[in-house]
């Protein structure tokens, strides 16, 4: 420094010093065109301004009484140039040093912060790092170790909480673990929705569920089994349903009646009752996708498997051993009925086309025989013998006794061989031989 009045200046090895006195005023503008170097302290009552490419401040402490930076230029910048904006940072780990960036993303659009970063020409990139804060406002999203990364609860209390995201208000709520399970002499009544592959949703609703429900075993993809039981603790029915309610599963419709029902459509289809009777209420069955031809009949291969077949099987028609023995007396004939053999009491002889016949009874108990010739009755016999028109009869020897009769048709030609003993009546409408 210059002594009072004077200005001392000096050189070295082309550095030239210049020794101003105390309280130098420099009233105009003072320009320097190459380094300044000022040793002692500076105080600029006007504005400063650096245009240069870097300016460094080497301070232990700065402060500032602007209450807002502006950085990334002192003018609107007039196109995207890419950069990011933010405060850049240094700091040691123990093992290492780091810069460290927090700041605006400018390929993002958001703020971001990044313990362990890489300046690339103002451009910062790496994985992003925690930020401890109480924040307020909404999230689009949770990241999975955000969930996973937490303490499991391995006995919640009841009044624990529980994260969800309420669709309706597009916000996250949380909801209390007595919401969801029941509390003391409660029960669990609501929709447990299903999102199915074809991203469709199918929800299942749970009806008057008991609040003492263990498990359902609900097998998943990777062959484990997750148990999910469901068990009313009530009289009331317990019931799987679909969202419409008309196709579900009942159990119990009544107190302790004991039985399972299942519905599709609003309308009961099989109720397996208390004594284990399975009731086919459609009365319609299918095997394998197959409901059978008419006439077929259940059967087993005697390996559990069931199928459709013929009702007559495979029997040939000497295997008697499908015949119905029930209700079989004395003098009944064994009648095959085209698919079994049958114990019947033979009332009737006929040819194969069935036109010619001896009937005995053709309406119950009239003690009649009929006799049939070309589809056609020819005689009918009962305490009397009645002749029908069109044919001829012979009698050999005849004895009408008294109250007996016998009529001869019109057209009828009757020839009697031998005696004739009458003492009943005979009516002749057509023409008797006797010889």
């Amino acid at each position: 420094s210059g002594t009072s009045n004077e200005v001392e200046v000096a050189e070295s090895s082309g550095t030239i010093t210049i020794g101003l006195p105390s309280d130098t005023t420099i009233g105009n503008d003072l320009t320097v065109t190459n380094d300044l170097t000022v040793s002692g302290d500076t105080a600029i009552t006007g504005n400063l301004t650096v245009n240069g490419t870097t300016t460094t401040v080497n301070s232990t402490t700065v402060t500032v009484d602007d209450p807002i930076f502006t950085i990334g230029g002192d003018t609107a910048p007039s196109s995207d140039d890419n950069k990011d904006r933010g405060i850049e940072f240094r700091y040691h780990t123990g093992s290492a040093a780091k810069v460290g960036f927090f700041g605006f993303d400018d390929s993002t659009g958001k703020f971001t912060f990044i313990p362990d970063a890489t300046n690339n020409s103002e451009v910062f990139s790496g994985t992003a790092g925690t930020i401890v804060a109480d924040l307020e406002g909404s999230a689009t999203s949770l990241t999975t170790s955000a969930v996973t990364g937490l303490s499991a609860d391995t006995s919640p209390a009841d009044d624990d909480l529980i994260l969800v995201y309420d669709t309706s208000a597009t916000a996250y709520k949380k909801v209390t673990k007595s919401n969801l399970t029941g509390g003391s002499g409660g029960g669990l009544t609501g929709s447990l929705p299903y999102t199915l592959s074809d991203s469709s949703s199918d929800p299942i609703d749970f009806l008057n569920i008991g609040a003492t429900g263990t498990d359902i075993d609900v097998t998943l993809t990777d062959g484990t089994v997750d148990p999910i039981q469901i068990t009313s603790s009530s009289s009331s029915a317990t019931s799987f349903t679909d969202a419409d309610t008309d196709t579900k599963i009942l159990v119990e419709a009544s107190t302790d009646v004991d039985d399972i029902r299942m519905f599709t459509a609003g309308t009961e289809r099989i109720r397996i009752e208390s004594d284990g009777v399975v009731d086919i209420k459609s009365a319609k069955l299918k095997i394998n996708g197959g409901a059978g031809t008419n006439g077929q009949v259940l059967t087993t291969g005697g390996d559990g498997t069931i199928s459709w077949a013929d009702a007559g099987g495979s029997s040939a028609l000497n295997d008697l051993t499908d015949v119905s023995t029930s209700g079989v007396a004395s003098g009944d004939s064994i009648v095959y009925n085209g698919s079994n053999f049958v114990p019947q009491r033979p009332t009737n002889i006929e040819d194969a086309d069935g036109d010619t016949r001896v009937h005995v009874e053709e309406s119950s108990d009239e003690d009649k025989v009929r006799i049939d010739t070309g589809g056609t009755e020819r005689m009918i016999i009962d305490n009397n013998a009645t002749m029908s028109a069109g044919g001829g009869f012979f009698i050999h020897r005849t004895t009408l006794a008294s109250g007996e009769s016998f009529t001869i048709s019109a057209n009828t030609g009757t020839v009697a061989a031998g005696p004739l003993d009458i003492e009943g009546t005979v009516d002749v409408a057509g023409t008797l031989v006797v010889v």
